[in-house]
């Protein structure tokens, strides 16, 4: 519950919320008397001294999902008890305030994967409301725009369609989760994209703001009969709503409404005119929600990137624990969850020679994340900005620059501030890019692993991928938080073929590397401009075969899935299962 920063709230508003497992209750501007909480504030600043903007949040033990604490692995009996109570964001000159009820707490304060995470436990006694100090100094562990890299969300809703903030409290949150860029993506609506464009620096950090909007589709009644659905898709880098059948609909969920697959390839279409890039988002939602499920892979082409990260999804290759019946959860199929659907898309787009980028992305809501929203409860924190992220290696921080970059995939993607940060290239080139095999036939690859938390010692922590199949592992190394090393991979002469690194560190962080295309003789084969359509495509997504609503999965869960036995607990039989 976050008590509101600009009133106070009685005693019985305070018990209802915290004895209530439905969910937190907000009062942002009720006046109800003398104060009754302790206010938690403090300042927060760099090794340097320099005040910083930063993430802090305050959990209370109730429902939720959290694996460790003051650097210690929780027992597992413990780690449904933890849930995020609120949370708040240092300004420019560091300070920052939350107000805490009576109890013991754990106070948590991060700036995305670059900066270390520090935590303290306090105890408030009953009564007590004379204010807690506690100031904090963040090391910044590893300096990504020094080294030419930069990190984005392209991902969040405003209170011009159904988020929370404002575009200046999503901006407030970008920089306290420190990424350098992000998209403001409301749906069907370009109405914050002004105020947006304005915010080029905050707390001393330059900031790209980019334009953008999520284009939600409805169905024809006929399609929305049939299960068809279109799906959620994001234009990036325009402020118009390209592709709408009826843009000056004051419903603004009636302004795409769709009978069949031209009419998003409308939308791609127009949204490359514009100078912007197309992203196909959440793309493997289950089939309970039509609208929101692309169903057109077999007939769509040329959009630019799919995100195979979504901060509200349990994680890459974790399956999911929503639902016992899968069925009925909109959070996965059979067997896996919506970044694995998402992700072995991708890799068969990859398969059939197609240069898709692969992105990451928050689809932030509450810049806070502390509400309860119904079956997510368990992950339902890990939708605040930057959760997940893209980073992509550019010469600066223009939109020419970024949108070549994020268009070409030189990159990587991370699953949140817990990181962790994987930086590979192969002789000076990076992901994204045509490698050509060595006479041996074989390409390497160096890397760098970068932790903001001490790595766990998987024996298959690194993965390489080649194909869309596991081509060797190497171990993460146990307790340590950098990791550099070589590897060299052997691929055909005969035929082009792409390579992912994929690597793990404490549930439930990974990163994963765009694709190295490697194109041996007869040259320049990656380099064509024809889109192929995977074979089966065309009934991926399709509600009434569920056996073939995804490709074959062929990179199985990591070695950094859930402690929990999956699917094995019901919605809201938690702590009875444990």
């Amino acid at each position: 519950m976050r008590t509101g920063r600009r009133g106070a709230i009685v005693a019985a508003v305070v018990a209802a919320a915290v004895c209530s497992q439905a969910g937190q209750l907000f009062a942002r501007d009720l006046w109800l008397g003398e104060r009754n909480v302790e206010t938690v504030y403090g300042r927060i600043v760099d090794q340097s001294g320099k005040p910083i903007v930063a993430r802090v949040e305050l959990w209370y033990p109730e429902l939720g999902l959290v694996t460790t604490e003051m650097g210690q692995a929780l027992p597992r009996g413990e780690q449904y008890q933890r849930d995020l109570f609120h949370s708040a964001y240092s300004n420019e000159d560091g300070w920052y305030s939350m107000e805490a009820i009576e109890g013991d707490w754990l106070v948590r304060v991060t700036k995305g994967p670059e900066y270390e995470i520090k935590e303290t436990r306090i105890s408030v006694a009953k009564g007590e409301n004379d204010g807690r100090r506690i100031d904090w100094t963040l090391a910044h562990l590893y300096d990504m725009g020094a080294l030419g890299w930069y990190s984005g969300d392209m991902h969040h809703h405003s209170s011009q369609s159904d988020g929370r903030q404002n575009p200046r409290g999503i901006l407030e949150a970008v920089i306290g989760n420190d990424l350098d860029f992000a998209a403001l993506t409301d749906h069907n609506q370009v109405a914050g994209d002004e105020e947006w464009a304005s915010y080029a620096t905050y707390g001393g950090q330059a900031f790209l703001p980019i334009p953008g909007l999520e284009v939600s589709t409805t169905a024809s009644s006929a399609q929305a009969k049939a299960g068809k659905g279109w799906g959620h898709m994001n234009a990036i880098g325009v402020s118009s709503l390209a592709g709408a059948t009826d843009p000056s609909n004051t419903n603004i969920y009636s302004r795409y409404l769709m009978d069949n697959a031209k009419y998003v390839q409308r939308c791609i279409d127009e949204t490359h005119e514009k100078g912007g890039l197309y992203l196909l988002t959440h793309s493997m939602w289950a089939m309970d929600w039509p609208d929101g499920t692309i169903s057109t892979w077999g007939e769509i082409k040329n959009y630019d990137a799919i995100d195979v990260f979504i901060g509200w999804d349990l994680g890459p290759h974790m399956p999911t624990i929503m639902a016992a019946d899968y069925a009925d959860s909109i959070f996965g199929t059979a067997q896996y969850n919506l970044n694995t659907m998402a992700t072995q898309v991708w890799f068969e787009l990859l398969n059939a020679g197609n240069k898709v980028a692969a992105w990451a992305s928050s689809d932030s809501h509450d810049v806070y994340s502390v509400q309860h929203t119904g079956s997510d409860a368990p992950v339902y924190w890990r939708n605040t900005s930057g959760n997940a992220r893209v980073y992509v290696q550019a010469a600066d921080l223009s939109w020419p620059i970024v949108k070549k970059a994020l268009k070409a995939g030189n990159g990587f993607v991370t699953s949140g501030y817990y990181g962790p940060l994987l930086l590979v290239d192969s002789g000076g080139k990076a992901p994204g890019e045509t490698l050509r095999p060595a006479a041996d036939g074989t390409v390497t690859l160096h890397y760098r692993l970068l932790s903001n938390r001490p790595l766990k010692g998987y024996a298959d922590g690194i993965r390489i991928i080649k194909n869309g199949k596991i081509d060797s592992t190497l171990p993460t190394k146990d307790g340590v938080m950098e990791m550099e090393g070589s590897v060299k991979v052997k691929v055909d002469a005969a035929k082009d073929s792409w390579i992912v690194v994929e690597a793990f560190g404490d549930w439930p962080s990974m990163a994963m590397t765009n694709a190295f295309y490697v194109d041996p003789a007869p040259f320049g084969t990656w380099e064509k401009t024809e889109w192929k359509f995977p074979a089966g495509s065309r009934t991926w997504n399709n509600p009434f075969d569920p056996t073939k609503n995804v490709p074959a999965v062929t990179v199985p869960d990591g070695p950094a899935a859930s402690p929990i036995p999956l699917a094995k607990v019901k919605l809201g039989e938690y702590r009875k299962a444990y």
